[in-house]
């Protein structure tokens, strides 16, 4: 991952201080602190990074020096984090419902139905899809559009076809969902434009965390891992 600082007016004696260690596994927390400002200097931190199939990510925020000068983002009101996204319409939670062989499943925030286009095996339609109605879009003052309403109700006989059958699966599911989530996880593309995601950046990142944990004691306990990987963290 790579910090930039950026301010107006940068001083050649601040120092950017990564804790314990500039390197670092992914789910291994770093505490960020910077020193040299002036007091109550206004900066924006920017962080980026790149997976494994050369997707970047991005996140900043702004932050103001204290007294002294200095910044420490673990003690200040707002964090830096990496922003994800979602990828396909559902596919992974409908293979773990028809094929064999998977153990485990973690599913954040997604739908109980295939979304959008139909999925098929081996030249064979298996599920239908559940469409969306563009005119429940709802715009805000910010230009940001809220897309919570504009799924067709997967209840409804007429969409049956598309919901996931999960009681067929022989493995095991952890579903996690946001209270406070505004967003249709795959729409932000179909309307090419910024959708409202809800909740608190302070709020999302401890929540983070506290899942990370839940997500590791849950494969570990339905996933067949030696000492030797579970200690290793990869």
């Amino acid at each position: 991952m790579c910090f930039v600082l950026i301010s107006e007016s940068m001083s050649a004696q601040v120092r950017l201080r990564l804790l314990p260690s500039v390197r670092c596994l992914f789910d291994e927390p770093i505490q960020v602190k910077v020193a040299g400002l002036r007091s109550k200097q206004v900066v924006t931190m920017r962080a980026s990074s790149t997976d494994e199939r050369g997707l970047v990510f991005n996140s900043s925020a702004s932050y103001r020096a204290d007294d002294r000068g200095e910044i420490d983002l673990k003690a200040s009101s707002k964090g830096v984090g990496v922003i994800s996204q979602s990828k396909g319409c559902d596919i992974a939670l409908s293979l773990a419902a028809f094929v064999q062989g998977i153990a485990a499943v973690v599913w954040i925030n997604g739908c109980s139905s295939n979304v959008a286009i139909p999925l098929y095996y081996k030249n064979r339609q298996i599920l239908s899809p559940l469409m969306f109605n563009l005119s429940k879009v709802i715009p805000t003052e910010s230009g940001a559009k809220l897309v919570k309403y504009v799924l067709e109700d997967p209840l409804a006989e007429e969409n049956q076809g598309s919901v996931i059958p999960i009681e067929r699966a022989d493995g095991h599911f952890l579903f996690v969902a946001s209270e406070d989530d505004l967003n249709w996880d795959t729409l932000h593309w179909l309307l090419r434009s910024p959708v409202v995601w809800g909740g608190e950046p302070k709020a999302h990142a401890a929540a983070e965390l506290h899942l990370w944990k839940k997500m590791q004691d849950f494969l570990l306990a339905h996933l067949s891992c030696s000492a030797a990987h579970t200690q290793s963290k990869l």
